[in-house]
């Protein structure tokens, strides 16, 4: 769901009972804010871990003779040493979780009740994740390029040919680092707007309800619907997919 989307919602849904001109303004304003500014900022650095993957595996096929290909770690590298992307995913990752906190501070003040930024917390889980994306990238791609390797084996693939086949192979694809820079600053978002509501429900003594909002069309998945009709559900409980939000895959 595009940030506009969601604005519409809340005004239309939520607020309507009470909504004022002042507001109107407002969050027609924030509707200028898109969700995922920090897309090309996000992406560069999922785009220079994927170059470097890809090199690393080109200079190890490099030093074996032609055609004696073993099975063996081609991304050999410890995740220490991807720490640069790490530092640089966390921060942007803090960013896009903050821009959903703000937001959803702005519905909690209209309870009447307003909570601090619950920063400390964004900072801790953008560290922890980005450690977690870093890794999971790594091993995907390793899982990946051992796949081809044994397929090079069994199938007698020349040295050439299987650089070829690594070039255009989904796990180095430009495609892939799209997705995931889509996918990892919508979840951070939505966890900002989560933190920041269950800041307020712990401070305030409410009970916290959500919605799932889909854009009701034909891109929109069976269960992502079913979310959808499920209407407002308690803040703790699961929506009817067994999931807590949005969003449910990579490119939800």
């Amino acid at each position: 769901m595009t940030l506009a989307s969601r604005n519409k919602f809340v005004i239309q849904k939520v607020l309507e009972s009470d909504i004022t001109e002042e507001d109107k303004i407002f969050f027609q304003l924030w509707n200028e804010k898109p969700l995922l500014s920090l897309k090309s900022d996000f992406l560069a650095i999922i785009e220079q871990l994927r170059k470097e993957q890809y090199q690393q595996v080109l200079e190890n096929l490099e030093g074996i003779p032609e055609f004696k290909i073993q099975k063996t770690e081609y991304i050999s590298r410890a995740t220490e040493q991807f720490e640069k992307y790490t530092l640089k995913t966390s921060s942007l990752l803090q960013v896009a979780a903050g821009q959903g906190m703000d937001y959803q501070e702005v519905l909690n003040s209209k309870s009447g009740f307003s909570t601090e930024l619950n920063t400390t917390a964004i900072k801790n889980r953008a560290n922890l994740h980005a450690g977690e994306l870093i890794t999971g990238i790594n091993e995907t791609t390793r899982v990946r390029i051992n796949k081809l390797i044994t397929k090079a084996l069994d199938e007698g693939i020349s040295k050439y040919e299987l650089k070829e086949i690594l070039k255009t192979d989904f796990g180095f694809s430009e495609y892939r680092a799209n997705l995931i820079a889509r996918n990892e600053l919508k979840r951070a978002y939505i966890q900002g707007q989560k933190i920041q509501f269950a800041q307020w429900q712990k401070e305030s003594w409410m009970r916290g309800y959500k919605d799932w909002i889909s854009h009701r069309d034909d891109r929109v998945t069976e269960l992502c619907f079913l979310n959808d009709m499920a209407w407002t559900i308690p803040f703790d409980d699961v929506f009817p997919s067994e999931d807590m939000e949005p969003p449910r895959f990579p490119w939800c």
